[in-house]
């Protein structure tokens, strides 16, 4: 019976810990992929969009957004955050597969932990 309950309370951690680290990874693809795109298009001329800023940037030509140069910044250091947040969610799942394997299944990896 203790170990039934092991197991159960074993696997729903790894179960709960899992789900949150899989969030982790789509909340850092998704400013990755944010970050780039809206990125590019703050440098985009308001001609090219159709819409956008009415005054001069930064940079000197009327672009889609009028704080062209930081907010480009901004968004680019938005994506580095991502990418530095997908490093040691890497490193968690690496761990992870790495005991899987070395124990034959998901559940032995489990009880080992």
């Amino acid at each position: 019976m203790e170990i039934k309950k092991k197991t159960i309370v074993g696997v729903s951690k790894f179960i709960i810990k899992s789900l949150i680290m899989g969030l982790l990874v789509l909340f850092a693809l998704a400013l990755i992929a944010c970050g780039i795109v809206f990125g590019i298009m703050t440098l985009l001329p308001s001609e090219v969009v159709g819409w956008g800023a009415d005054s001069v940037c930064y940079l000197g030509y009327v672009a889609h957004c009028s704080f062209t140069p930081f907010s480009t910044l901004i968004l680019f250091g938005m994506t580095l955050g991502g990418f530095l947040m997908l490093i040691p969610l890497y490193r968690y799942f690496r761990k992870k597969i790495h005991a899987i394997k070395e124990h034959g299944s998901l559940l032995e990896s489990i009880l080992h932990e």
